[in-house]
Protein backbone atom coordinates (compact mmCIF):
# COMPACT_ATOMS: atom_id res chain seq x y z
CA UNK A 1 0.00 0.00 0.00
CA UNK A 2 1.46 3.36 -1.26
CA UNK A 3 2.08 6.02 1.34
CA UNK A 4 2.25 9.05 -1.08
CA UNK A 5 -1.59 10.37 -0.22
CA UNK A 6 -0.74 9.83 3.57
CA UNK A 7 2.54 11.92 3.14
CA UNK A 8 0.37 14.71 1.05
CA UNK A 9 -2.33 14.92 3.44
CA UNK A 10 0.91 15.32 6.06
CA UNK A 11 1.59 18.23 3.77
CA UNK A 12 -2.12 19.69 3.44
CA UNK A 13 -2.31 19.55 7.31
CA UNK A 14 1.16 21.41 8.16
CA UNK A 15 -0.40 24.11 5.99
CA UNK A 16 -3.96 24.13 7.40
CA UNK A 17 -2.05 24.78 10.60
CA UNK A 18 0.18 27.57 9.35
CA UNK A 19 -2.99 29.31 8.01
CA UNK A 20 -5.20 28.73 11.06
CA UNK A 21 -2.18 30.59 13.12
CA UNK A 22 -1.48 33.34 10.98
CA UNK A 23 -5.97 33.69 10.96
CA UNK A 24 -5.11 33.14 15.22
CA UNK A 25 -2.67 36.08 15.51
CA UNK A 26 -4.72 38.52 12.88
CA UNK A 27 -7.58 37.95 15.49
CA UNK A 28 -5.97 37.11 18.67
CA UNK A 29 -7.87 38.58 21.64
CA UNK A 30 -11.34 36.64 20.69
CA UNK A 31 -12.37 33.65 21.21
CA UNK A 32 -12.12 32.35 17.43
CA UNK A 33 -8.67 32.88 17.72
CA UNK A 34 -8.33 30.54 21.05
CA UNK A 35 -9.66 27.94 18.77
CA UNK A 36 -8.18 28.38 15.68
CA UNK A 37 -4.66 28.22 17.53
CA UNK A 38 -5.79 24.82 19.48
CA UNK A 39 -7.32 23.58 15.36
CA UNK A 40 -3.89 24.73 14.44
CA UNK A 41 -1.77 22.27 17.17
CA UNK A 42 -4.06 19.50 16.67
CA UNK A 43 -3.52 19.66 12.81
CA UNK A 44 0.48 19.32 13.10
CA UNK A 45 0.01 16.60 16.11
CA UNK A 46 -2.10 14.55 13.48
CA UNK A 47 0.48 15.35 10.37
CA UNK A 48 3.15 14.06 12.41
CA UNK A 49 1.24 10.86 12.76
CA UNK A 50 -0.48 10.58 9.49
CA UNK A 51 2.58 9.32 7.54
CA UNK A 52 4.03 7.55 10.36
CA UNK A 53 1.17 5.06 11.72
CA UNK A 54 -0.54 2.86 9.05
CA UNK A 55 -3.57 3.39 11.40
CA UNK A 56 -7.27 4.12 10.22
CA UNK A 57 -8.12 5.94 13.18
CA UNK A 58 -5.29 8.49 12.53
CA UNK A 59 -7.61 9.08 8.81
CA UNK A 60 -10.34 9.51 10.78
CA UNK A 61 -8.50 12.40 13.04
CA UNK A 62 -7.59 14.31 10.12
CA UNK A 63 -10.96 14.50 8.68
CA UNK A 64 -11.72 15.55 12.27
CA UNK A 65 -9.30 18.52 12.36
CA UNK A 66 -10.63 19.26 8.38
CA UNK A 67 -14.06 19.04 9.43
CA UNK A 68 -13.32 21.24 12.67
CA UNK A 69 -10.80 23.91 10.30
CA UNK A 70 -14.09 24.01 7.66
CA UNK A 71 -16.53 24.87 10.96
CA UNK A 72 -14.10 27.17 11.88
CA UNK A 73 -14.52 29.22 8.80
CA UNK A 74 -18.10 29.24 8.24
CA UNK A 75 -19.83 30.00 11.43
CA UNK A 76 -17.87 33.10 11.99
CA UNK A 77 -18.08 33.95 8.45
CA UNK A 78 -22.10 33.14 8.19
CA UNK A 79 -22.66 35.28 11.44
CA UNK A 80 -20.70 37.97 10.62
CA UNK A 81 -22.40 38.23 6.72
CA UNK A 82 -25.61 37.73 8.59
CA UNK A 83 -25.32 40.83 10.84
CA UNK A 84 -24.61 42.98 7.95
CA UNK A 85 -20.76 43.03 7.62
CA UNK A 86 -19.79 43.98 3.94
CA UNK A 87 -17.78 41.11 2.51
CA UNK A 88 -14.82 42.48 1.91
CA UNK A 89 -14.08 42.24 5.58
CA UNK A 90 -14.56 39.04 6.25
CA UNK A 91 -13.37 37.07 3.14
CA UNK A 92 -9.96 37.70 2.93
CA UNK A 93 -7.31 35.16 1.25
CA UNK A 94 -5.65 33.46 4.13
CA UNK A 95 -9.25 32.38 5.57
CA UNK A 96 -10.96 31.23 2.23
CA UNK A 97 -7.43 29.69 1.79
CA UNK A 98 -7.37 27.76 4.63
CA UNK A 99 -11.34 27.30 4.03
CA UNK A 100 -9.96 25.12 1.12
CA UNK A 101 -7.11 23.50 2.46
CA UNK A 102 -9.53 21.81 5.33
CA UNK A 103 -11.85 21.14 2.40
CA UNK A 104 -8.94 19.13 0.64
CA UNK A 105 -7.98 17.26 3.31
CA UNK A 106 -11.62 16.43 4.55
CA UNK A 107 -11.42 14.95 1.16
CA UNK A 108 -8.36 13.61 0.58
CA UNK A 109 -8.59 11.72 4.14
CA UNK A 110 -11.77 10.41 3.56
CA UNK A 111 -10.82 8.60 -0.08
CA UNK A 112 -7.49 7.76 2.00
CA UNK A 113 -9.68 5.64 4.09
CA UNK A 114 -11.74 4.31 2.24
CA UNK A 115 -9.30 2.76 -0.36
CA UNK A 116 -7.28 1.31 2.89
CA UNK A 117 -10.27 -0.11 4.58
CA UNK A 118 -11.21 -2.07 0.95
CA UNK A 119 -7.97 -2.93 0.73
CA UNK A 120 -7.75 -4.36 4.15
CA UNK A 121 -11.01 -6.23 3.36
CA UNK A 122 -9.44 -7.42 0.09
CA UNK A 123 -6.80 -8.97 1.11
CA UNK A 124 -8.58 -11.19 3.72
Amino acid sequence: MSSIPRRVLAVLLVASAVLHVLNAVRGWPSVTAVILAVLALAAIVVAFVVPVRTKQADLLAAIVVGALGVLAFLVPTVIALGGGTAPGTVLDLRSVGGFLVDTVVVRLAAITLRREAKATTDSR
